[in-house]
């Protein structure tokens, strides 16, 4: 029986039959292909197993003499035109493949009551020459990447999930690294600066230590750190600059705190490795069902940048805050003894003071828990962040609204920035001045 006849997309006068005779009880695989219009037919078996008869092959439609065969215990594939095959199995169990088709870049399999299964981004597939596999670090050339605000998600067991969001980074390693020994991934823009970087041995820095902004809600969280395995590895960059500095133990409530989503365009990936240094150009595209112009892209990333960098600048401002007022109670604990002990404790309570009033208006100090912010007023760091979550809600330009919120709020944090500034500059070195006096050691300011 002749189950499937597949044209050549490369050559008009080559074709592929599957053809099987397991109702005759020979299980044996009949692949065939012809490269005359049909006047000869070979079989190209090669290594199939002996007992896996075929029920589809087709070729790949970007490289010629890639096939792919559903066999009755899996999927194989082969780089020579059938000359030579191999499993392609991964996770899919050992099901018989009643059809499969190439569409764009995945691999779409029916099977017979193990339901549809999806080969994601065969890109690298297609991509497999002697020479990759003979390097010690291959970086393959990413397929393009696509600029959706959603995509990925948790698996919904039963249905199927999604590709993971973002620009998805194949290459290969010969041998596990060492120990210690560092690979780095870095994201570049069209002019080669770079964007961010991973590494194999550590989170990227900025990571947070727990989902602060509302643990269990919204997309899982992106990769942060750089798989380093012997074979083929995968990493997702989730198409975002770095996120916004945090602090330790901030609590905030619907708050955007990841940095912000690349405009569509031309990048770069770079693979530092055993050595080596492998660039490969990344092509981000613009989400096709919308009509978004570049122009508005740029201004609701540049909108974002500066939302971004200004909740880092409140971030910064409240760690330094703390590590002043800390040195400054220790200071007042080492001069318990001294003559002017209470003059020294008095100067030390009344600048805390100073300090914890800008504090307490650039974040809500009395959040304690995830919940906690519904019972206590949101200050200006939260609202500023959660603004970068509603102007990074919809591929479009910022709304006139949006822009007026930022002024508003970037003008009254400034001036609690300006206030800490002028605290520092005056009233700190007045206290200092005092701790020297008494041969206390100064403060200084982290």
């Amino acid at each position: 029986m002749v189950s499937q006849i597949d044209p050549s997309p490369h050559d008009a006068g080559t074709m592929y039959l599957a053809v099987n005779r397991y109702k005759l009880d020979d299980y044996r695989p009949y692949p065939w292909v012809t490269t005359d219009y049909g006047k000869t037919w070979r079989r190209i078996t090669g290594s199939l197993p002996e007992d896996s008869f075929v029920r589809v092959m087709r070729e790949d439609p970007a490289r010629k003499g890639l096939l792919y065969a559903g066999t009755e215990t899996g999927v194989h594939v082969s780089f020579d035109g059938g000359t030579r095959w191999q499993p392609l199995q991964l996770n899919l169990p050992v099901v018989p493949v009643t059809d499969l088709v190439v569409k764009d870049d995945d691999v779409v399999v029916a099977t017979q009551g193990r339901s549809f299964w999806i080969l994601d981004d065969i890109g690298p597939v297609r991509q497999l020459a002697a020479e990759v596999a003979a390097a010690d670090v291959h970086l393959f050339k990413p397929g393009p990447a696509v600029r959706f605000l959603s995509g990925g998600g948790r698996p919904q067991p039963p249905l199927g999930q999604n590709p993971p969001a973002g620009a998805i980074i194949y290459y290969f390693l010969k041998a596990e690294p060492k120990e210690k020994e560092e690979l780095t991934l870095e994201v570049l823009d069209a002019d080669g600066k770079p964007i961010r970087t991973f590494s194999n041995l550590k989170d990227e820095e900025g990571a947070p230590e727990s989902s602060g902004e509302g643990e269990g809600f919204g997309p899982p969280p992106s990769m942060r750190k750089l798989p380093a395995k012997a074979g083929s590895n995968r990493f997702v960059w989730d198409l975002r600059y770095p996120d916004a500095k945090r602090f330790k133990g901030m609590i905030l409530w619907s708050a955007e705190m990841r940095g912000p989503v690349a405009v569509p365009g031309t990048y770069q990936v770079r693979l530092k490795a055993g050595g080596k240094t492998l660039t490969q150009p990344l092509d981000l595209r613009p989400d096709p069902r919308l009509e978004t112009s570049a122009a508005d892209y740029r201004k609701q990333f540049d909108l974002q940048m500066k939302i971004r960098d200004k909740v880092s600048e409140a971030h910064e401002a409240i760690a330094r805050i703390r590590g002043v007022r800390e040195q400054v109670t220790a200071a007042v604990d080492r001069a318990k003894g001294n003559p002017d002990e209470k003059g020294i404790e008095e100067a030390g309570d009344a600048f805390k003071k100073k300090l914890t009033a800008v504090e307490e208006a650039l974040y809500q100090t009395k959040n304690q828990s995830n919940q906690d912010p519904l019972n206590f007023p949101i200050r200006l760091n939260n609202k500023l962040a959660s603004l970068a979550g509603v102007v990074g809600s919809a591929a479009a330009a910022p709304t006139d609204q949006s822009y007026a919120v930022y002024e508003d709020l970037t003008k009254k944090i400034d001036a609690e920035l300006q206030t800490l500034k002028t605290v520092l500059d005056k009233d700190l070195p007045a206290f200092n001045q005092l701790v020297r006096d008494k041969n206390v050691l100064a403060v200084k300011v982290p």
